[in-house]
């Protein structure tokens, strides 16, 4: 079952690269300021995530580092 999964979503994007080039073309023309703005912004959103499942399993009594919510906010 899970080898499905990546041969799935590998043929989405060989399927969808029409999308691709596009996107490409959007990000070429991206200001470098506002990429790294976007990509601070989706590494606090990240962090955020973790706290929050961090903050979940307190409740139940349950400690976890960050970086391990981070990667379960991730999944």
């Amino acid at each position: 079952m899970w080898l499905f999964g990546p041969i799935a979503i590998f043929a989405a994007v060989v399927l969808r690269t029409a999308e691709l080039s596009s996107l490409r073309g959007v990000f070429s023309s991206a200001a470098p300021a506002g990429l790294l703005a976007a990509a601070i912004l989706a590494a606090a959103f990240t962090v955020n995530q973790g706290a929050l499942y961090r903050g979940v399993f307190r409740v139940f009594g349950t400690e976890m580092a960050l970086g391990d919510a981070v990667v379960l906010s991730l999944v």
